[in-house]
């Protein structure tokens, strides 16, 4: 028997393979490469290679089926008048989010057909953004007469006096 296989007729060693992977692939599906796996048996037809699929995660979204889902930082302003705002997805592709007047922190807002592609290259998920809102830790002094301007036009329950100034 030959010293290298030990007479079963195959040596393993080490190849690189081009796997092109489509879009909308996912986490635990497993690609099948025609004719790249070992060579048969007795000179036989080299076998099928097969690839696990693991995909590493992103910072800005997470995947969920075909959807994607990611948190949208607005102001106070915005959130109350209503924005437009450009999200740019992990293949790059700029999407244009309408957040509507009167959005609350928390609220979900949907874009549909933004989302992965569907394996069978018919459609895609949704785009879901999560609103924050993010609120200015310091004010200006006109700033802070302002809001209590809007508190006491909106409704407020009470609208907060401003700090008294102490002495020095």
């Amino acid at each position: 028997p030959c010293s290298a296989c030990g007479g079963v007729g195959q040596v393993e060693k080490s190849r690189k393979v081009l796997v092109s992977f489509p879009a909308g692939i996912d986490s635990g599906q497993r690609l099948r490469v025609p004719g790249q796996g070992l060579g048969g048996t007795q000179g036989g037809p080299p076998g099928d290679l097969f690839v696990d699929v693991e995909l590493s995660q992103d910072a800005s979204f997470e995947r969920d089926g075909l959807d994607l889902l990611t948190r949208l930082k607005l102001s106070v302003t915005d959130v109350a008048l209503g924005t437009k705002r450009d999200i740019t997805l992990p293949d790059d592709t700029v999407v244009t989010v309408d957040v509507p007047a009167g959005t609350q922190p928390g609220e979900v807002v949907t874009t549909r057909g933004r989302g992965v592609p569907r394996l069978d290259g018919r459609g895609r998920g949704a785009l879901h953004a999560v609103v924050q809102v993010t609120i200015p830790k310091e004010l200006s002094a006109r700033a802070q007469e302002l809001l209590r301007e809007l508190a006491a036009e909106v409704g407020a329950e009470e609208a907060p006096a401003p700090p008294e100034a102490k002495a020095v």
